[in-house]
């Protein structure tokens, strides 16, 4: 008698935490397939000086789409 309502605060919070894991798992793709990381690394390449700012701006918007 005691456990039943127990069970089902288990129970509730295995649901929230499978809705919540499968929101950030399906937050972490951007729309078109590319990752968000895509163009965080296009701007440190750029930073770096690994491409010049015409190769930046061309892969930029091949990025955005």
């Amino acid at each position: 008698m005691m456990f039943g309502p127990v069970l089902w605060l288990i129970v509730l919070g295995l649901i929230v935490a499978g809705i919540v894991w499968f929101v950030r798992r399906m937050d972490g793709h951007a729309p078109g397939g590319k990752s968000p990381g895509a163009l965080a690394e296009l701007d440190m390449r750029f930073a770096r000086g690994e491409i010049d700012a015409e190769d930046y701006a061309a892969r930029k918007k091949l990025l955005a789409g």
